[in-house]
């Protein structure tokens, strides 16, 4: 009798944990993820009272940190002015780290002259989004 006892016992703890494991499974899938929001962007240079950031004409650099929830990336574009422009951007960079906040430094040569916005992407497992962060021109 006491080893038929102690099979139902082992026989009912696994059935108990895999109900537990099927159960938490389940409960995970019908989380939705969540889509990426990009919450705070700041640079250096900081913007001007206009929103937008002057960059010093000659050579430089921008320097971009952007707080954002549900991302596991972030990708930094550049995008001229203008109507229809997307399919000219141009990739900066992307940080895949949100460790430690999600950032860009980028340099420019001499002969850049900017009229330009910058556009982030933030990717995640719910998707993507994307945010004009502010618009970069060169500064006289």
């Amino acid at each position: 009798m006491a080893k038929w006892y102690r099979l139902l016992n082992r026989a009912g703890l696994l059935v108990m944990v895999m109900s537990l494991l099927l159960v938490g499974s389940a409960q995970a899938s019908e989380t939705p993820n969540k889509l990426p929001v990009i919450k705070k962007v700041t640079s250096i240079p900081a913007a001007d009272e206009t929103g937008w950031v002057p960059l010093p004409k000659g050579s430089g650099k921008l320097e971009i940190q952007v707080e954002a929830t549900h991302a596991t990336s972030v990708k930094f574009w550049i995008v001229p002015t203008g109507t229809d422009t997307w399919q000219y951007r141009q990739l900066l960079g992307e940080d895949t780290n949100p460790a430690d906040g999600f950032s860009l430094t980028t340099t420019y040569g001499p002969e850049r002259t900017f009229l330009d916005h910058i556009v982030l992407e933030a990717v995640g497992p719910g998707g993507s989004t994307l945010e004009q962060a502010f618009g970069v021109y060169t500064k006289e």
